[in-house]
């Protein structure tokens, strides 16, 4: 009896192996979604730290018990870090159609800027503000990329100071220095 069920599970586990089926994922839990995000924030302070692959390894962890954005999101960073554009592009494509996380399309944008494609770049930033008007990070790296992709100075300083009053960061107040005195040698 034992060997007939142990056959039997033997080769269900191998018929779904070969057709490549797999077995479905849990629902995502509220337990799972918070330690998800505990791990998505862990990992973006490996990436700070330029540990990518421990940051790696908590954003495959997290998009693995939690199934959220920010886990994909947080792996295309690793791959744009690590050059590779194209990976990027299809982890923050990925981010944005799992549960419509504008800071993907930000990050989206930074890479098609990174590769040129500046037509594009500039719909997808217009696009994160729009869904998330509150993004800091989206807005700074818009402000920069109007300055100096678009020669549109002013916009690009109010596009700054909007993003420095939602979120005032070092590196905002610092870009507003330097995009100050770039407009007044202007």
């Amino acid at each position: 009896m034992k060997s007939s069920m142990f056959k039997t599970i033997t080769i269900i586990c191998l018929l779904a192996t070969v057709s490549g089926c797999a077995l479905p994922k849990p629902p995502a839990t509220s337990e799972n979604i918070a330690k998800a995000s505990e791990l998505v924030d862990r990992g973006v302070l490996f990436l700070r730290a330029n540990k990518f692959d421990e940051a790696q390894a908590s954003f495959e962890a997290a998009s693995e018990i939690g199934q959220i954005p920010a886990a994909l999101d947080g792996l295309g960073c690793i791959a744009f870090l690590r050059g590779e554009p194209e990976v990027a592009i299809k982890l923050f494509e990925a981010a944005y159609n799992q549960g419509g996380y504008p800071m993907a399309l930000a990050n989206l944008a930074l890479v098609q800027e990174s590769l040129g494609n500046l037509t594009v770049a500039d719909t997808l930033y217009r696009r994160a503000i729009a869904e998330d008007p509150k993004n800091y990070k989206a807005r700074g790296n818009f402000s920069v990329f109007m300055a100096e992709y678009l020669d549109e100075r002013e916009e690009a300083r109010r596009e700054l100071l909007k993003a420095k009053v939602i979120e005032s960061t070092p590196l905002l107040i610092h870009n507003q220095r330097v995009m100050d005195e770039v407009l007044l040698d202007w």
